[in-house]
């Protein structure tokens, strides 16, 4: 299957699980492992080099009113390199190598994961203890894995009329809370009643999702919706990136997935959210 046969037929389907399963692993372990990496360099490759040190992305990610995330890019490389995972992470947990070789990752893969910073720390900066409204593949689609996740606390808000790059063009980057967030006459983005509001490119109706595990993979879309994260009020949970480096059209085996979604719609229905279901 095609990359544009997938996205006409999925264009609609705003997120879905998918029926990955995590590596069985010590997850103290991998607790431990975090906090002795503090100092992990964020393996963003910024127009295909350099690398930001952990206090170079810490500081550049609690100077807006949003700042929610610690990133660790485990598996990563420049465009055309060989992917290398970081440190001895490989070594450590050998299931995670494995994990992700059962992807179905075209080419060299990216693979990481996101950690919520801490709920004591959050109230000093970010006092909604929310993420930025934001898209994560950009008029694409992307991999990702909760593990220890104890609520539904990811809202997607449904885009009126076409599609993300058709709404972008005026905007400095496809980060810019202005992007996606209804924003004030001092920049910062506007709550109603603790809930974080867009702005006019999208309805009104914000909806969660609905797994019924804490430990699951999902399909998420970027084409016709914007989404963002509420604390939860741990520090145990964390969301996997499992990403390809290839374009879009050419990163996954879009075939392998569309069969694992048409199948998982036949077991867990009530998972699914479809773009009719964000429209006023």
């Amino acid at each position: 299957m095609k990359y544009e046969e997938f996205k006409e037929r999925y264009k609609d389907l705003i997120f879905c699980p998918l029926s990955y399963e995590f590596p069985d692993i010590d997850m103290d372990k991998l607790y431990s492992w975090i906090d002795n990496n503090r100092d992990c360099e964020y393996q963003h490759y910024v127009n295909g080099g350099g690398a930001w040190s952990y206090e170079e992305y810490m500081t550049n990610h609690t100077t807006y009113p949003l700042a929610f995330f610690d990133s660790y890019f485990l598996l990563t490389g420049k465009p055309g390199k060989e992917s290398v995972w970081y440190k001895d992470f490989a070594e450590q947990f050998p299931e995670f190598v494995d994990f992700v070789n059962s992807m179905p990752i075209i080419g060299e893969p990216h693979f990481g994961f996101v950690k919520q910073k801490s709920y004591e720390e959050m109230g000093k900066y970010n006092v909604n203890r929310v993420s930025n409204l934001h898209v994560d593949e950009m008029n694409g689609f992307g991999l990702r894995m909760y593990v220890n996740s104890n609520k539904n606390n990811m809202y997607f808000y449904g885009l009126k009329d076409g599609d993300m790059i058709d709404h972008g063009h005026n905007y400095p980057s496809k980060n810019s809370i202005e992007r996606y967030n209804k924003i004030d006459s001092d920049n910062n983005p506007v709550f109603k009643d603790g809930i974080q509001l867009p702005n006019d490119a999208f309805y009104s109706r914000r909806v969660a999702t609905n797994l019924k595990t804490g430990t699951r993979a999902f399909f998420i879309n970027g084409i016709k919706a914007a989404h963002y994260v509420e604390h939860e009020g741990t520090d145990r949970k964390l969301t996997f990136l499992i990403m390809g480096r290839q374009p879009m059209e050419e990163r996954y085996d879009w075939e392998k997935i569309s069969h694992d979604i048409e199948q998982l719609k036949l077991v867990c229905p009530e998972e699914f959210i479809y773009y009719d279901d964000l429209c006023d």
